[in-house]
């Protein structure tokens, strides 16, 4: 009896606390293991914007990734209903695409769930939608455009940048580096693409619908191949392959408004023509075609304003590239007498001298500007790219010591202090604006005494870029509204 009950005891504890044993456990997989999902971090996205592509990673132990399930959620439906959250990939390596709701901005908490058919496994991040106009500017330029009113005049002045960077050109230290330089030039040319860049530019004005416009920076460019500038040659090029002019007034005209645009004063200024690298031959020799470049400041005038006397005038000083070769490069102005309802005002339109360190450029070429209308009864409203800071700038404090108005300064809408206009990279591919000083300018003469209003930088929100990518231009256009009490005809009488 004791030796069975011994038995039953050893019995007893082997099945509770297991047999030990010399040998090491076999490893087996445990059909219990979760899939995997890598952290996704906390994602923003513009407002009407859906995110890029968001990478992550999933994974099981036991289950081919390739088979592995996603499913989205989101914790706020009405920003992003958990149908707008679709995923890309294949294997471990997986994309998720968020696409907010049309106009709604905030935040949601998203989570992305990764299945193996039986355990799943998660991970959570928030997404940011970000208003994209949060001063409501948008409406704010609806009002600003459908301002006709009595005395009101409103103008714009826009710089549309060449489309390349030509003081990498103008810079050169070495003549025989200019081919190779002007090709880099071209190049970037064809990239920042006018064509897309000028829709960009009619919506501006589609926005606003500026009674008077002063643009800078209107370019031709002709070529001529194979050129013979490298030769000795003197030829111009006279094939025209790229002209702004034609371009913008048909984004303009596409957009159907209310008023049509015309070409009511051209200034040409710098007309620079230099060879550039196209390749190599049959027999070894570099071959060249030859680009030149026209450059104009213009006033466009709305259909319904009636103009008169326009004035074109090249400044007597100008920059000196190399007098070895007679580069220079003139600048000027352009004006009008124009008539708007009962007002009557002079429009004058500028580009002063580029080049930082020749501030005595740009003061001679002021001061002829100014003393053009130093006589003038009319109200006098000057716009343009002054090239000059505000407000430290000499040049700008002179045109202020000269009766002038800046009227950015005075701006009713107080939200864009800065009101900085440039600027932009010379590719125009910045992601995010780079404007960092104000050298644009609308001012109004003492004539008149004008009531200055809302007033707009144009170009320097992402929602104003192209559908590529691009910005409109290295600068950021400005217009506003300035309004006479007074019919300012009669007053200069």
């Amino acid at each position: 009896m004791k030796l069975r009950l011994i038995w039953i005891l050893l019995l007893a504890v082997t099945l509770i606390w297991g047999c030990k044993t010399d040998k090491t456990p076999t490893s087996v997989l445990d059909d219990t293991d979760a899939p995997t999902i890598s952290d996704i971090a906390d994602q923003n996205t513009d407002e009407n914007t859906p995110t890029g592509s968001i990478a992550f990673t999933v994974n099981d132990i036991n289950t081919d990734p390739s088979t592995l399930t996603l499913w989205g959620s989101s914790n706020n439906q009405v920003l992003i209903p958990d149908g707008n959250i679709t995923f890309g990939g294949s294997g471990t390596d997986r994309t998720v695409v968020i696409t907010p709701t049309q106009d709604q901005t905030g935040s949601a908490m998203i989570t992305i769930t990764v299945s193996d058919g039986d355990l799943t496994a998660n991970d959570t991040f928030v997404l940011t939608v970000v208003d994209t106009d949060p001063h409501g500017e948008e409406q704010l330029l609806a009002e600003f455009k459908a301002d006709e009113g009595s005395g009101v005049v409103k103008v714009m002045s826009r710089n549309v940048y060449i489309g390349t960077d030509v003081d990498l050109v103008l810079e050169a230290e070495d003549l025989e580096a200019v081919p190779l330089l002007v090709q880099i030039a071209y190049q970037m040319l064809q990239s920042t693409d006018f064509s897309s860049r000028a829709v960009a530019l009619a919506e501006e004005i589609s926005k606003t619908r500026p009674h008077l416009i002063g643009l800078q920076e209107m370019s031709k460019f002709y070529i001529q191949s194979p050129g013979d500038m490298a030769d000795g040659g003197m030829t111009p090029a006279t094939d025209l392959f790229l002209d702004f002019f034609e371009i913008l007034m048909e984004a303009i005209e596409a957009k159907e408004l209310d008023y049509e645009y015309e070409v009511a004063a051209v200034v040409k200024n710098a007309n620079v023509e230099l060879p550039m690298f196209t390749g190599v031959d049959d027999m070894g020799n570099y071959t060249f075609d030859d680009i030149r470049i026209e450059d104009h400041d213009v006033i466009l005038v709305r259909s319904d304003v009636n103009y008169s006397n326009p004035v074109a005038v090249n400044y007597d000083s100008m920059l000196v590239v190399d007098p070895s070769i007679g580069l220079v490069i003139p600048r000027g102005y352009v004006a009008v007498n124009a008539q708007i309802g009962q007002t009557s005002v002079v429009f004058a339109n500028t580009h002063l001298e580029a080049a930082y360190d020749r501030e005595d450029l740009r003061m001679a070429q002021v001061s002829q500007l100014l003393d053009a209308f130093k006589n003038e009864l009319l109200p006098v409203i000057i716009v343009g790219d002054f090239n000059s800071q505000a407000t430290t700038g000499t040049t700008y404090q002179f045109v202020i010591s000269e009766g002038y108005n800046d009227v950015w300064i005075d701006n009713t809408l107080t939200y864009n202090a800065n009101g900085y206009t440039f600027g932009h990279s010379s590719n125009l591919t910045n992601s995010e604006p780079l404007l960092f000083e104000r050298i644009d300018f609308i001012f109004a003469g003492p004539q008149g005494n004008p009531v200055v209003g809302e007033g707009f930088v144009l170009g320097d929100e992402k929602r104003d870029m192209t559908t590529s990518g691009l910005w409109p231009s290295d600068h950021a256009g400005v217009v506003t509204k300035l309004t006479y009490s007074v019919p300012a005809k009669l007053a200069s009488n």
